[in-house]
């Protein structure tokens, strides 16, 4: 009769054993801290009625993987959103960076910048990658603020009165806190205001080309 191996016997170095019955090509282990871990794998075979054993032990070196991260500016819609990766490597560099802005759009850039055309909430996420081909993921949600809508009646005047001038400027759920007012008056050095409904006299007759920009309370402007 010939030799039959019938037990597998692993001892991964870090308190975990695992052992088999019949054979197994490729053994996974998952190990929780990097460092060097001796490994041993026993195998028992019988030959006729006598059991017999050898053993194999090699050092595997677990290197620490990286910590992805970074950080990103909340801008408005139509402007340049800029990430700065800030992944910390403890063995070897960051090679490798995927971006994946949410909408579809990526990128391997390590600091990318990216415009988001729609307002909204994107789940940005980044995976690193080292030279020792270590891995990690992380997950960032970005907010993207709406563009106020700059908007304003006034009531047609006569000469040497005051028109007045109403703001009717549309804004998502934000505050509008600035108001800069051009009334177009090329005869005066003063036409202009900061107010919210302010008024102006024109002291002559024509047409004035009036405008208004708005800022709101998180630096969006139109």
């Amino acid at each position: 009769s010939g030799i039959n191996i019938n037990q597998w016997k692993w001892d991964f170095g870090d308190g975990t054993n695992l052992e088999y019955l019949q054979f197994e090509e490729n053994i996974y282990h998952n190990y929780l801290n990097n460092g060097t871990f001796e490994v041993s794998l026993i195998i028992i075979s019988s030959y006729s009625s006598i059991e017999v054993s050898d053993t194999i032990r090699k050092n595997v070196e677990v290197k620490e993987r990286p910590i992805a991260g970074f950080v990103y500016d909340s801008v408005c819609s139509g402007s340049q959103t800029t990430f700065i990766d800030q992944s910390i490597s403890f063995d070897d560099p960051v090679i490798i960076w995927n971006w994946d802005f949410g909408n579809g759009s990526t990128s391997s850039v390590k600091d990318p910048t990216y415009n988001y055309i729609t307002p909204g909430r994107y789940d940005v996420q980044l995976i690193v990658e080292s030279s020792n081909s270590c891995k990690d993921t992380i997950l960032n949600q970005v907010l993207v603020y709406s563009l106020p809508q700059a908007s304003f009646t006034n009531i047609v005047p006569c000469i040497d009165q005051a028109t007045y001038f109403e703001d009717l400027t549309i804004v998502d759920s934000i505050s509008i806190t600035e108001w800069n007012w051009n009334f177009g008056d090329p005869s005066s050095s003063a036409d202009t205001s900061t107010e919210q409904n302010p008024n102006y006299v024109y002291n002559r007759v024509g047409t004035y080309e009036i405008s208004l920009s708005v800022t709101d309370s998180v630096g969006c402007m139109d």
